[in-house]
């Protein structure tokens, strides 16, 4: 399923490759595609905390004549974030935008932490995102209060689900220990490494 609708941005099944979907509804901003284009690739990328792109050096671009690709990297130049807005005019004057973030190995991340966990982060991710965006397009500077604001409702929002994991995590390994302890396979020695 391409949520992107045939852009040819490589979007179709990517939920399972670590994009993150959000504002798929989008926002509506009054300029042509190509004025909003122009602006979020002239716009600096705030730098500090609740930033987009964090400790990372993040540049943005024209993939083609309807997004804007925003790619973070390391000392090192490896790629370590990347998130591109999607622009669909509306009419002549009017630009609806839509945006999608991955960070490679997001998969593999995903399998280390709790699903919460991963929603949460997420959801933060783009949060300041669309922060980056609509600050662009307004014409204002970036807000990152308004970012934290809404990272600790994601978070306050996620602590139920999270809460259930960190008990269901403690409820396995009450069991494991007992399934240790039952076979005599180095009972002791998990017994005494737990609690030190």
């Amino acid at each position: 399923m391409n949520m992107f609708g045939g852009v040819g941005l490589g979007f179709a099944c990517l939920s399972g490759a670590g994009w993150y979907f959000m504002n798929v509804d989008g926002g509506v901003y009054p300029m042509s595609v190509a004025q909003a284009q122009q602006r979020l690739i002239d716009t600096p990328i705030y730098e500090g905390k609740w930033s987009p792109f964090g400790m990372y050096e993040a540049s943005a671009s024209a993939t083609d004549a309807n997004t804007v690709t925003w790619t973070a990297v390391n000392d090192d130049g490896a790629t370590m974030s990347i998130c591109v807005a999607k622009l669909e005019a509306v009419d002549v004057s009017k630009t609806k935008v839509t945006h999608a973030c991955e960070a490679p190995g997001s998969a593999e991340m995903a399998a280390g932490g709790t699903s919460a966990d991963m929603a949460a982060i997420k959801s933060m991710k783009l949060a300041s995102v669309g922060e980056l965006i609509d600050s662009a397009l307004d014409g204002r500077a970036y807000n990152p209060d308004k970012v934290a604001a809404a990272s600790g409702a994601i978070a306050l929002k996620a602590l139920p689900q999270m809460q259930r994991d960190a008990l269901k995590m403690g409820i396995e390994d009450a069991q494991m220990r007992a399934e240790m302890r039952a076979s005599g396979d180095g009972s002791s020695a998990y017994t005494d490494y737990a609690s030190e």
